[in-house]
């Protein structure tokens, strides 16, 4: 289950079609094939803080911001940005039918890009360390799949 987090939650972004995202060109995802309800129900800061006081004991310093995106992309869950420590979080994932604790998780394993450039032995092992981690790397995996989305 471990190799399917990398394709699950990793930066696999396709380069060739679709929106520019700061610095990367995602494509969009088409609504149709979105699965479940699109409806805002999570504040992504008060998420945030919920993981840094769960998983760091309430300090996790280097972060600038955290945000949703404006549209669903394909290609990622979320994703960090080494030059400025900003996370930005699929949209996708902001409903009702999208457990709290998975979007936590995809906000923890952003986080710990801070420290890890990449997604190698020393980053797996602390990813691991999310309760429930490999429950919700299966669900993010399977909602991947749902949607047709390559490389999820």
């Amino acid at each position: 289950l471990q190799n399917y987090t990398m394709k699950v939650v990793a930066n696999c972004f396709d380069n060739t079609h679709g929106l520019d995202f700061g610095n990367m060109r995602v494509q969009e995802l088409p609504i149709e094939l979105i699965p479940h309800r699109i409806e805002p129900v999570y504040e992504i800061n008060q998420l945030k803080q919920e993981v840094i006081d769960e998983m760091f004991a309430g300090k996790y310093d280097g972060i600038s911001s955290v945000e949703w995106t404006d549209k669903p992309y394909r290609s990622y869950f979320g994703a960090f940005f080494f030059n400025d420590a900003h996370i930005v979080i699929n949209c996708v994932l902001n409903s009702p039918d999208v457990p709290r604790e998975v979007v936590k998780f995809v906000l923890y394993h952003e986080l710990l890009h801070r420290d890890y450039h990449s997604h190698g032995k020393d980053f797996r092992s602390k990813e691991a360390l999310f309760p429930g981690y490999e429950e919700h790397a299966a669900f993010l995996h399977t909602m991947g799949d749902d949607m047709d989305i390559k490389g999820w």
